[in-house]
């Protein structure tokens, strides 16, 4: 059966007929016909439309509102449909005029039943159980549902930009899917006690909310709640997961405490500017940009942690001190333009990825007994750095300790390579000890460029820098590609 147009006259005329087949001469009105309408079916949906004059329906009797049956009637003022236990999908979809719909006894809504009522104020179905995707999409004027039954699942996108919507109250839901408040900015009250999982961009853009309590979710999907700008307060006591970009722009928030979570996902909480705190007991893993840009972050614990993903820590103009005795690698600019950055930890990192503490001015120690690795650009800029430790280091990359003008003697006791620009305007290095049993290679003379080692003897009163190396090495450094060019500077030892 294919699309069906039936206007005012038409229905009368059907209902009509079907009142004389049952015996009756009297006509029905067109506000008494519930029983009738639902006798209209067949083995394809019926799509009912109405003249546009029709503003208010009373339905006493229907127990099923058919799929599509109302779809797009924009004059639809009012409708009342007291003993209706189901609301097919799409049935009121795009009825803009719709203000009131009086419906007590629904168990079940279908997929975008309301879907852009954009005048509907109140959804009261207190014994429904069920509803569909984008079921209130749109409806702008939504300011309160009351949906106590509702179970298991709330699904994806079902009230996304009801942007008067105030409160969100479901006791009983246990999962709340993607999107499914993305853009309600002016919800303020949200209330899921038993709900385990939060999908990807629910709460996206809620920029009323101001507290989230969710004491029994165990995941945080990506974009939960990015830029919700006003929230304040979160609490997840048994959350394990956090998934990309899950607070990512929440300005407001203060404080990120999760005592069970093991594992975060990148950005999550990137450009968070006024959180100072952030406590992950048993976090064993920090990806890419996770704090990224959280100027105000000024306390972390991360214990167990023993993965920093790329610029995790980037920009943090507020952390002074940063401790990690479990973590093997730094990865690319894990800390950098930390700028009031004084002391850091890390006893068992091997490998310092590129830019992992560039532009960090404040940094004046550096101790990492068990680096072997210290790639491009790792502390250039580090201008207060005065004193580093680092043991067992073979590889030294491109621009390390650049613009380091504050570094006067460094000790790399197994070196093999240095790089490029190294030591690049590191004005006050006065002494570098290579005391390894083998000669290190210089990949480029430009490794001391601007450093008293070189002829940059300004800052240090004319003195020239010195290499010392062990006296059965001397003749041999002095001899080597690109050491030869600081062969009046060697000292042997």
């Amino acid at each position: 059966m294919g699309l069906k147009l039936y206007s005012e006259e038409d229905i009368q005329e059907i209902a009509n007929a079907i009142r004389l087949k049952r015996g009756s001469t009297s006509a029905y009105s067109i506000s008494e016909m519930a029983s009738q309408l639902s006798d209209l079916h067949g083995t394809d949906y019926i799509y009912s439309y109405f003249t546009k004059t029709l503003q208010t329906l009373n339905f006493s009797d229907i127990s099923y509102i058919k799929h599509y049956f109302f779809f797009n009637q924009t004059s639809l003022l009012k409708l009342s449909a007291p003993n209706c236990l189901s609301i097919g999908s799409s049935a009121f979809y795009s009825c803009t005029a719709l203000s009131e719909i009086y419906s007590p006894s629904v168990s079940s809504i279908g997929s975008y039943a309301f879907y852009s009522c954009s005048n509907l104020v109140s959804a009261n179905f207190p014994l429904c159980t069920s509803i569909g995707w984008y079921t209130f999409q749109g409806c702008y004027n939504l300011v309160s549902a009351n949906m106590p039954s509702l179970s298991v699942s709330l699904p994806q996108y079902a009230f996304a930009y009801c942007s008067s919507l105030a409160a969100a109250d479901f006791p009983l839901c246990s999962i709340v899917e993607r999107g499914a408040f993305m853009y309600c900015t002016a919800l303020s009250s949200i209330n899921f006690p038993i709900c385990s999982s939060v999908g990807s961009s629910t709460f996206l853009r809620c920029s009323s909310l101001t507290t989230a309590d969710f004491s029994s979710c165990i995941n945080i999907g990506g974009n939960a709640f990015q830029y919700c700008i006003g929230l304040v307060s979160i609490s997840f006591p048994i959350c394990t997961t956090i998934g990309p970009y899950a607070f990512l722009g929440c300005s407001s928030l203060t404080t990120a405490n999760f005592p069970s979570c093991t594992s975060m996902s990148m950005s999550a909480f990137m450009s968070c500017y006024n959180l100072r705190e952030a406590n992950f007991p048993v976090c064993t893993t920090i990806k890419e940009s996770t704090f990224c840009r959280c100027s105000s972050l000024s306390s972390i614990s991360f214990p167990l942690c023993s993965y920093i993903g790329s610029y995790a820590f980037a920009y943090c103009s507020a952390l002074t001190e940063v401790d990690f005795s479990l973590c093997t690698i730094l990865y690319n600019g894990a800390f950098e333009y930390c700028y009031s950055l004084i002391q850091v930890s890390f006893p068992i990192c091997t490998t310092l990825r590129q830019n992992t503490f560039m532009a960090c001015s404040k940094l004046s120690e550096a101790n990492f007994p068990s680096c072997t690795s210290i790639y491009g650009g790792a502390f250039s800029g580090c201008w207060s750095l005065d004193s580093v430790s680092f043991p067992i280091c073979i590889y030294v990359g491109s621009s390390a300790f650049q613009y380091c003008s504050s570094l006067s003697i460094i000790s790399f006791p197994s070196c093999s390579i240095i790089y490029s620009s190294a030591f690049y305007r590191c004005f006050n290095l006065l002494s570098l000890y290579l005391m390894g049993s083998s000669v290190c290679t210089l990949s480029n003379v430009n490794a001391f460029t601007s450093t008293p080692i070189s002829n940059y003897t300004t800052s240090t009163g004319g003195v020239h820098g010195s290499i010392y190396v062990p006296a059965s090495l001397y003749d041999t450094y002095i001899a080597s590609t690109n050491w030869a060019t600081y062969s009046a500077r060697f000292v042997s030892v």
